[in-house]
């Protein structure tokens, strides 16, 4: 394929014994906690119980593209630039993913990996299988209280705590009443808290995928991260469209800047 430098490989499954009988460089486990993994690298522990507390649930193939965007979260947060890339920057990332239908996935894989390439400056390679965890159910959700109610919602805007989705968030809340979607990562989590006392009638779904390792040192460039917004926002637009019907639009406030995707840093 033309790759220069080292090719470091990482399987990301939901299920914790396929973690201990691979022999790639790492293997994480989907939607659990690093007690819960062999290998002591974990993503999204918190996920599932956030989407269980959605009043309408998202379908199997929004859950799916969640779970692809987690395992690229943590290929690009376990594989640091500093010791894996032979520039200092470019990465060569065989990635394995174990989805609940991995069909209409596989079918546009090299698509994920073009958009992926961009997106993080990185070298991609992805095979998605089936195997995978399955969206949560009606049954998953008896017992549970305090539910995200999205019965008055019309749309689903992003909200990440800066001021581009502030100032979106306002506009658009003077004639729709949209659900705002965070991905609460450390630091982010305390401005959009303050900023969503504002909008106190929009209801919200916040997430933490909270990657975590054995050593807690992540890759900071986090240059995947905005696939994770997209995901979440993708799986209350199912939800709401199981509830409602149509197409959900989907508003992502943002100045523009970020479409150029330079690498801000040295």
């Amino acid at each position: 394929m033309g790759w220069a430098g080292v090719v470091v490989t990482i399987l990301c499954s939901s299920t914790p014994a396929e973690l201990v009988k691979t022999d790639v460089d790492f293997g994480v486990l989907l939607y659990g906690s690093s007690n819960q993994s062999p290998t002591g690298l974990s993503i999204g522990n918190t996920c599932v119980d956030a989407i269980r507390r959605l009043d309408t649930l998202p379908d199997q193939r929004t859950f799916d593209f969640l779970t692809i965007a987690l395992a690229i979260i943590a290929a690009d947060s376990f594989i640091l630039r500093e010791q894996f890339a032979a520039d200092g920057f470019s990465r060569h990332i065989e990635l394995e993913i174990a989805v609940g239908n991995a069909s209409p996935w596989q079918q546009i894989s090299e698509k994920i990996e073009s958009a992926v390439n961009f997106l993080t400056g990185d070298n991609w390679l992805i095979s998605i299988r089936s195997g995978g965890k399955h969206s949560p159910s009606r049954g998953d959700q008896l017992g549970l209280r305090n539910f995200t109610e999205l019965r008055r919602a019309d749309s689903v805007c992003l909200f990440s705590g800066g001021l581009d989705s502030f100032v979106g968030v306002t506009d658009l809340a003077i004639d729709r009443h949209p659900v705002l979607v965070s991905r609460s990562s450390t630091g982010d989590q305390l401005y959009q808290e303050k900023l969503a006392l504002l909008f106190p009638d929009l209801p919200r779904f916040s997430v933490n995928d909270s990657p975590v390792s054995p050593e807690n040192n992540h890759e900071i460039s986090t240059r995947a991260r905005s696939i994770l917004f997209l995901a979440l926002g993708g799986i209350v637009c199912s939800a709401l469209a199981r509830l409602k019907g149509g197409v959900i639009p989907l508003i992502i406030p943002e100045n523009g800047f970020i479409a150029l995707n330079p690498p801000l840093n040295s």
